[in-house]
């Protein structure tokens, strides 16, 4: 047998994984609300080891990827990990569709969100330097912005934010809108850890899908799972696995 613990950053999802578990009767041994962080802390409080951890729509909403694994590296250096997302850089579709969203994000709600804070917290900017600075320091938190506005009052030009031209995150806990990142990174993530980093093509769903529509995902699920590079290119979602070295 085996213990499973349940580690959620949203409050409401542990709350509802709760209620399921006492409804039918089973379910994770353990419940956490917080990030990976606060997964370590429970961990060493209870002299856990963690075997295998499973992640699903998590790894892309990852601030710093390099901390998160320096955390999970200290939960058990033989860990073996399981990530999906559906942030697939090599799916073009995909990929358009999720920088419209962050195109949406930023503009919308990120931007405004920077402005208020720099305004706050930096009265003696005036509102063009506020503007610019809010629209120029996309990828940043709240933490970051002082280093970016004192390079800037300092020099007089701005601070080259290391993020591409899509990517964006909430300013508050750094959440990124669904980080689509070049598979490259996860291999260099997975070097310096230690770890050998395998990427597999997922799949669509077919459960709902009936006559032509079925035939049509089964034959692309089978191109999808039985093709490297081609299938990558249509695959939905990507399922990325960390093993030690």
């Amino acid at each position: 047998g085996f213990r499973v613990i349940y580690c959620d950053f949203n409050p409401n999802s542990v709350d509802t994984i709760q209620k399921i578990s006492k409804k039918i009767g089973f379910g994770p041994d353990h419940f956490i609300q917080g990030s990976y962080q606060e997964l370590l802390s429970f961990c060493q409080s209870k002299n856990l080891t963690i075997d295998y951890l499973i992640s699903t729509d998590t790894i892309e909403h990852i601030y710093d990827l390099d901390e998160m694994f320096n955390y999970f590296k200290k939960l058990n250096p033989s860990l073996e990990m399981i990530f999906t997302t559906a942030s697939n850089p090599k799916n073009f579709i995909k990929s358009k569709a999720l920088r419209k969203l962050m195109k949406k994000d930023e503009i919308e709600e990120f931007i405004p969100l920077r402005k208020q804070y720099l305004s706050t917290h930096y009265p003696n900017l005036i509102e063009d330097e506020v503007n610019l600075l809010a629209i120029n320091s996309r990828g940043l938190r709240y933490v970051d912005l002082n280093d970016f506005v004192n390079y800037y009052t300092q020099n007089k030009k701005l601070k080259t934010v290391d993020v591409d031209q899509f990517n964006c995150c909430e300013p508050d806990f750094g959440s990124w809108t669904e980080r689509i990142l070049p598979l490259k990174n996860y291999h260099e993530l997975a070097d310096h850890y230690n770890f050998n980093c395998t990427i597999a093509n997922g799949f669509y769903c077919d459960l709902d899908k009936k006559g032509i529509k079925k035939e049509v995902v089964s034959m692309v699920n089978l191109i999808t799972l039985k093709t490297n590079k081609i299938g990558l290119i249509l695959s939905p979602f990507m399922t990325l696995k960390f093993e030690p070295k």
